[in-house]
C-alpha cells in the first residue's frame, strides 16, 4: 500500500474488542486480547482505562503511550 493509512475513529464495542473505522471507509472489529501482555500494555487489562481508546495522529492510542499503526490494524 503506497498511500497513507488513517485511523478515523476507534470505540471500545466490548471488553478486548474495538471497532476500527479507516479513512477508506473499511469498518473493522479488532480483538486486541493478543496484544496485551505486560508492561505499558498491561494496563489495559483494566476495563475502565481500555475503553478510553482515542485517536491520534492515525493511530488507535491509550493515555499511557500504548498504540497500533494502522497498517498492522489493517493486515489483522
Amino acid at each position: 500500500m503506497d498511500e497513507i493509512l488513517n485511523v478515523k475513529s476507534a470505540i471500545a464495542i466490548e471488553f478486548f474488542f474495538i471497532s476500527v473505522t479507516f479513512d477508506d471507509g473499511l469498518i473493522k472489529v479488532i480483538d486486541m486480547k493478543p496484544m496485551i501482555k505486560t508492561g505499558v500494555s498491561a494496563a489495559l487489562l483494566n476495563t475502565n482505562y481500555f475503553n478510553n481508546v482515542k485517536v491520534e495522529n492515525r493511530y488507535i492510542t491509550w493515555e499511557n503511550g500504548f498504540d497500533c499503526c494502522p497498517v498492522y490494524l489493517r493486515e489483522l
